[in-house]
């Protein structure tokens, strides 16, 4: 989350509440996406913190096998005079997505053992 000069307030699936005012931060959403169709939603304000600027939220899945990569399940990105939307999203995690998180370079010799 990159949101200087705003406040976000982000619900994962309505169950996973995060509030996030002129920063730039990560934070772990522990359990937040479920295969298939997921919802995300932004509630958008002007902080009276800091500066407004271009606001960046991404969200991603960490892997849980180690040695595979995390994938990039949703990016939303506004300009800084813009202004951001608020309101619901939907991020599918799909089987498709969830490939992107294997090993680019892994050896012929742990391809044959799979």
């Amino acid at each position: 989350m990159d949101c200087p000069g705003r406040t976000v307030q982000a619900n994962v699936n309505n169950i996973s509440l995060h509030e996030f005012d002129n920063t730039r931060l990560a934070e772990v959403i522990s359990g937040g996406l479920r295969d298939g169709t997921n919802s995300l939603t932004l509630n958008f304000s002007d902080s009276p913190n800091g500066k407004k600027g271009a606001v960046l939220v991404e969200v991603y899945i960490m892997p849980e096998i180690p040695g595979h990569l995390p994938a990039r399940a949703f990016s939303y990105f506004v300009p800084p005079q813009a202004h951001p939307k608020s309101g619901p999203v939907l991020i599918n995690v799909t089987p498709e997505l969830l490939k992107t998180m294997e090993p680019k370079n892994s050896s012929p010799k742990a391809a044959a053992g799979k």
